[in-house]
């Protein structure tokens, strides 16, 4: 069986390849300008058809006066208005369990401590560790009044000491109770 193929006698193609214009235009008179702005005008309606993904699940923080953190799975049909859900579990969110954790929620999900044993076993989520995470958090909300954005601002702390006729009066960028200052400062008598 010969598979040989015959020449058909076509035509030898064209070594010369086509070229393409970078700004599409209907009007080969349009100024280059006008071409330009249709170009981009074209490429903008592109863009806008491109579907986004909305968030449907996320994980928000809320906290207490006393500085507890309480994680809260909220869900949203828009991504724009969250439904107040439920409370996370400490236990599993430490197991990092709920799928809509992202990496913040996973490093914080490192932070729950755990204290006792078995059936005794108590979650906390809280202290230093947790505040310094939470800086610039936009998804952190006060326990007392959920709907009010609570935001934690990083800053140097810094004591200005003046002397006064009486002594030295020192004030503090931090805001302590009056007595806290009183009680860390030590007055020396000769």
């Amino acid at each position: 069986m010969n598979l040989k193929s015959k020449p058909t006698g076509a035509k030898k193609a064209s070594t010369k390849e086509p070229s393409l214009s970078v700004l599409p235009s209907r009007d080969q008179n349009q100024a280059e300008w006008e071409q330009s702005i249709a170009y981009l005008f074209n490429l903008s309606a592109s863009v806008d058809k491109v579907e986004t993904t909305v968030e449907k699940e996320r994980i928000a923080y809320l906290i207490s006066a006393q500085g507890t953190i309480i994680p809260r799975l909220q869900i949203s049909k828009d991504g724009v208005i969250w439904s107040k859900k439920k409370d996370l579990k400490l236990a599993s969110f430490r197991q990092l369990c709920i799928p809509c954790m992202n990496e913040m929620d996973r490093r914080m999900a490192g932070l729950v401590r755990s204290s006792g044993r078995g059936s005794r076993t108590t979650y906390e989520l809280g202290g230093a560790k947790m505040m310094a995470e939470l800086i610039g958090c936009p998804l952190l909300f006060s326990y007392e009044n959920p709907d009010k954005q609570v935001t934690i601002v990083k800053d140097q702390p810094c004591l200005t000491v003046t002397k006064t006729p009486d002594g030295y009066h020192v004030d503090a960028n931090v805001e302590y109770p009056a007595t806290y200052l009183d009680m860390i400062m030590q007055k020396d008598d000769p």
